[in-house]
């Protein structure tokens, strides 16, 4: 868990931490994975905005797809 532990700390509240990892340990038994996206979203990474913070803007009509800069 020592790995695991250090790298969730940079996203997660420390009490929500155990939880994930407890949860990923037993993924095969998971019957919806929102249960498991659920422990994600606690807060943004640092470094980033808020919901709250960023300007907000309309949403796009219909399927659009966003272009990014990622790559796998």
């Amino acid at each position: 868990m020592g790995e695991f532990d250090d790298c969730a700390r940079r996203a997660l509240p420390k009490q929500d931490i155990m939880p994930l990892f407890e949860r990923l340990e037993t993924l095969e038994k998971v019957a919806d994975i929102r249960d498991v996206t659920r422990l994600l979203v606690k807060r943004p990474l640092p470094g980033t905005m808020t919901q709250a913070a960023k300007p907000s803007a309309a949403p796009a009509k219909g399927n659009t797809l966003l272009e990014t800069s990622w790559v796998p």
